[in-house]
């Protein structure tokens, strides 16, 4: 990869294509090589398209992302940040890993969820919406509170973070007992089978409209561009 990357930038290209360039690549190497990558397009000002099927790859290395669905459809396009935190389909908003999912019917500008209640502005009233909340979304709380009454299954510890599985009792916020996945910060690490609560951070609750057949669902293409200038 860096033998190819160096017979890229010989001719000094204005404009580069890369396709997949960091497959194959155990990774250490891959974090290693992409890093490198980065530095030298960014020094030398080479407006770059890169694909890839890697989120968290096209996050690190682009100014730019498009995603792309079915028949070549962009679904969005944006900077990561946005594609991330303000994602407008519900593909593109469960490309970056778990997802809990709910469902639930706009009331009132509001949908109610077991884990809180939500704004659901510009959707129609009695619309049914599925709710999908990022694992880094559910706040919990081991000394009671306001949210709902979860249940510790089990606890992973992935670094600086834990995977924590905890069960929502049936009962008076939700019909039935379910799994929910949260992910914490390391310094707190409940035990299992304890009793907590949980409730929702809205920045990472997305909203979205149910649809038997979603002709646009995606296949995965992420196109990443890199530097602006290539916009």
């Amino acid at each position: 990869q860096r033998i190819a990357l160096a017979r890229a930038l010989a001719p000094e290209p204005k404009l580069l294509l890369l396709d997949e360039p960091f497959s194959g690549l155990d990774t250490n190497m891959r974090g290693e090589i992409r890093e490198e990558t980065l530095g030298v397009l960014k020094h030398n000002g080479i407006a770059t398209v890169m694909v890839t099927h890697d989120p968290e790859e096209a996050m690190f290395m682009a100014d730019r992302i498009k995603i792309l669905g079915n028949n070549g459809r962009i679904l969005q396009a944006g900077r990561p940040h946005d594609i991330y935190y303000h994602p407008q389909h519900e593909f593109v908003a469960k490309l970056f890993g778990l997802m809990n999912r709910f469902e639930g019917v706009v009331k009132g500008g509001h949908v109610e969820i077991p884990l809180g209640r939500l704004p659901a502005k510009g959707l129609d009233e009695g619309l049914k919406v599925e709710v999908l909340v990022r694992p880094e979304g559910i706040v919990l709380e081991s000394n009671g509170g306001d949210g709902a009454p979860l249940q510790v299954v089990s606890t992973h510890l992935l670094g600086h973070d834990n995977i924590v599985r905890v069960t929502l009792t049936a009962g008076s916020v939700a019909p039935k007992e379910r799994d929910i996945y949260v992910r914490i910060h390391h310094t707190f690490e409940p035990e299992l089978s304890k009793k907590i609560t949980g409730k929702i951070d809205p920045e990472y609750a997305f909203i979205f409209p149910i649809e038997e057949e979603n002709g646009m669902a995606g296949n995965g293409n992420i196109s990443a561009s890199q530097p602006e200038a290539a916009e």
